[in-house]
């Protein structure tokens, strides 16, 4: 193989490398920069037709799940389209989420969930750590005083339907959960009606609910471009070893 051959293949090499990276998960989503987040209005509902348009999409059976982030915040809807039904004060929404990549069985001290019950402003903080089995290892903390959390309900402004249904919106600090291009993430919603939750990912065992799955179940959020700074090691290591390989080899293919 000559050196012109050799370059050509390169940009195929690192195709495999970064796809390997963003694919290790089957439960996957993403998050994107957006640059309006100060715009949002905290009343648990799309209040205008932009408030939401500049963040990622995700279907959860029905519920849409937005994600976005200006690197201060995460910016997380859980808009429940689907249930059309509901109670406040016992409906809620969840978000559980960690910077951690690896997959413990037990929440660790780095694993937060953030919930917020239908008509309230009032969140909880749970974070994990807890030695007791019976709290799902988490110990309900003081609440970091840049946090958000509103449960309420849509009107004609929702992107998705314009009947009734609750929706939740978070703001969660990014330096309170971790600063990462990758995090491990579980969210859900519960219809005390119907006796209902909605899950993501979608694989949750719900007869369990409300405990929170363990983090080894939860699935991946993204930010494909890098906008949250972190370089994977696998990947490091790789590139490392192939530009290696090249330099030792380059004698060999230069006139």
């Amino acid at each position: 193989m000559n050196l012109m051959n050799f370059l050509v293949w390169i940009p195929f090499f690192l195709i495999i490398i970064f796809a390997g990276a963003n694919l290790a998960y089957a439960d996957q989503t993403v998050t994107t920069f957006r640059d309006d987040g100060n715009a949002t209005i905290w009343d648990g509902k799309w209040s205008f037709v932009q408030e939401w348009k500049r963040t990622s999409y995700t279907d959860v059976n029905g519920l849409a799940l937005r994600i976005g982030h200006d690197y201060n915040y995460l910016y997380i809807l859980l808009d429940a389209v689907q249930q059309t039904s509901f109670s406040k004060n016992t409906d809620y929404g969840i978000v559980c989420i960690t910077s951690s990549v690896s997959t413990e069985d037990y929440p660790a001290q780095d694993d937060y969930c953030f919930q917020v019950s239908l008509g309230s402003r009032d969140v909880i903080t749970l974070q994990g750590g807890s030695p007791l089995g019976a709290t799902n290892h988490f110990t309900k903390v003081q609440n970091d005083p840049k946090l958000i959390g509103v449960g309420g309900i849509s009107d004609i402004n929702d992107r998705y339907s314009t009947d009734l249904h609750p929706s939740y919106e978070f703001r969660i600090p990014i330096e309170l959960v971790g600063r990462s291009d990758k995090y491990h993430l579980y969210i859900a919603t519960y219809d005390t009606t119907n006796k209902y939750t909605t899950t993501w990912p979608e694989n949750i065992d719900t007869a369990k609910f409300p405990n929170i799955p363990s983090p080894s179940q939860w699935g991946d959020v993204i930010s494909p471009d890098k906008s949250i700074p972190e370089f994977p090691w696998p990947m490091v290591t790789l590139i490392v070893s192939f530009m290696s390989i090249f330099i030792i080899n380059r004698k060999k293919w230069l006139p």
